[in-house]
């Protein structure tokens, strides 16, 4: 875990910030409003504003989030050139269990975040509630543990029990409005809507192994859409959904589990599997693996055997008898992590993430406001596009086609270039600055790494620092003893919002049955 210096503001409280500026312009909120985006300064591809299907029904965008990595994997990093085109951010709602539903109200056009459905005022105020009491527990959850973090095993323990008490109340009512807003805006079920297969029904109803592409995608939409399901069950469905999203990418070479890899607590996090020095350890993590196995192999033959079901009632009052029959199994497998984590405490060769030492003060808050107004630079080079790209649409509407666009898009960034050239010259000298002192106070190594224009080197140098700390905040997640399961899942959103990862591009909800089933062997 890193110690910020003294007076920088929290990243992920910035991002949640930043995520509630943007969702008020969209929202449905009748005080005066306020907001920002996160887009890139790219144009980024833009969605079709109606697409039909074979019907004549117009279909939505649905937007699944991102998997969390390996804890200390390298991950895909959303540089401007990998862009999708995922609005930014909804990166501080990756493990929410609303994520889909929200992201199907919000779409890029242009690069510019626009309303595709309209908030109700329920939802609106819900999600206001939402982002306020997360943002204070997790600055209150980060500010306690920096300091937790320096006592010793026993004082850490007792400590964090004595703030898991604290916030208890408090992070209950958090997740209850989490699943509040999952209920709300599941009201309407774009997913389902227009789906005209079910699996184990009419043609579908064949080997396993030939639908099981399309079991993946209703394993995966069950997660979010499908009524009856606890929480846990829905973490857990996420995970299931995982494993066969990625047998599926390697066309059956992978069966579920890797060997080396293990899911974890919370869940979806992941972390390289343990070996310990006695048999009763190797045995603890078996036997953590294989219930966590058995409750996801009761979960997916629950989605598969009712996804045919005539009757919504039928079909949720199975799932209900599931979730009751697994509650006791579910808390069991949390205090199991638990065991498991105090052992890792006296295993010194298992690997532990921290994060980046900080620098001097001063040199801190010089790289904070260079961070600050790079972000402001690309913010208003991204609107003076889209105005741009507002006014050609204005002269002439048919100016919309790709080549159009982005040739008024590189105009457009042209004259911004020339128009805010001593800001841009200014910002450049305030990098060489930065980089010419980096140079003297990094380690050799990570100095070396200081390449190309000075701007270029210290954004990737912000970059690898964020992930580092990233890092740290899954590795505290994950494997400090002491925090409650609430707080770990609090925390693994922080890291996911800061790792940065590449975000999955939009899938059309699905409609007709295809007209040839994907298996693996094909």
């Amino acid at each position: 875990m890193r110690l910020h210096a003294p007076g920088l503001c929290r990243p992920w409280i910035l991002a949640l910030g930043v995520a509630l500026g943007a969702l008020s312009v969209l929202g449905a909120s009748a005080r005066a409003q306020q907001g920002g985006g996160t887009s890139s300064s790219r144009p980024s591809p833009t969605f079709p504003s109606a697409i039909l299907d074979s019907h004549g029904r117009q279909l939505e965008w649905i937007f699944f989030p991102v998997n969390p990595p390996v804890l200390g994997a390298e991950v895909a990093v959303a540089a401007a050139s990998r862009q999708s085109n995922t609005p930014n951010i909804l990166r501080a709602f990756l493990v929410d269990p609303f994520f889909p539903q929200l992201a199907s109200r919000i779409v890029l056009i242009d690069g510019e975040v626009r309303r595709r459905q309209t908030f109700t005022p329920e939802e609106y105020v819900q999600l206001d509630s939402f982002l306020s009491l997360r943002a204070a527990l997790v600055g209150e959850l980060y500010d306690r543990s920096d300091h937790i973090l320096q006592l010793d095993s026993a004082g850490r323990l007792a400590a964090f029990a004595a703030l898991a008490l604290a916030q208890d109340a408090r992070l209950v009512e958090l997740e209850r409005s989490g699943e509040r807003l999952r209920e709300l805006m599941s009201k309407t079920d774009p997913w389902t809507e227009f789906r005209e297969w079910r699996l184990n029904r009419g043609s579908m109803r064949q080997p396993r192994d030939k639908t099981y592409v399309l079991e993946f995608q209703v394993v995966r939409a069950a997660a979010y859409y499908q009524p009856g399901f606890s929480p846990a069950q829905r973490r857990l469905i996420r995970e299931l959904a995982i494993e066969m999203n990625e047998t599926i990418a390697t066309r059956g070479q992978l069966t579920g589990e890797n060997t080396f890899v293990m899911f974890f607590s919370p869940e979806t996090s992941r972390i390289v599997r343990p070996t310990g020095d006695s048999r009763e350890f190797e045995a603890m993590i078996d036997r953590y693996v294989l219930e966590k196995r058995r409750l996801k192999d009761e979960l997916r033959e629950v989605i598969y055997e009712t996804d045919g079901a005539v009757l919504e009632y039928t079909r949720t009052k199975r799932i209900e008898e599931l979730a009751a029959a697994q509650a006791d199994a579910i808390e069991r497998l949390e205090e199991a992590a638990e065991q498991i984590r105090r052992e890792l405490v006296h295993l010194p060769h298992y690997r532990r993430f921290r994060g980046y030492p900080r620098l001097e003060a001063r040199l801190e808050e010089r790289l904070h406001a260079f961070a600050d107004e790079t972000a402001r630079i690309e913010s208003d080079r991204a609107a003076f596009i889209r105005e741009r790209i507002r006014r050609s649409r204005e002269q002439a509407p048919a100016a919309g086609s790709g080549p159009v666009l982005y040739e008024t898009a590189s105009r457009a960034r042209a004259i911004f270039e020339m128009e805010q050239g001593n800001r841009l010259m200014e910002h450049e000298r305030h990098a060489e600055a930065l980089v010419a002192e980096l140079i003297e106070v990094l380690p050799p190594e990570e100095a070396g790494r200081l390449n190309g224009t000075a701007e270029i080197a210290l954004r990737d140098f912000l970059e690898r620092r964020a992930e580092q700390d990233a890092y740290a905040d899954y590795d505290l997640a994950v494997l400090e003893p002491g925090l409650s399961p609430a707080q770990r899942r609090l925390m693994l959103s922080a890291a996911m919002t800061r790792l940065r990862q590449v975000m999955l591009p939009p899938e059309l909800q699905p409609t007709d049955a295809p007209g040839t089933l994907i298996g693996l062997g094909t």
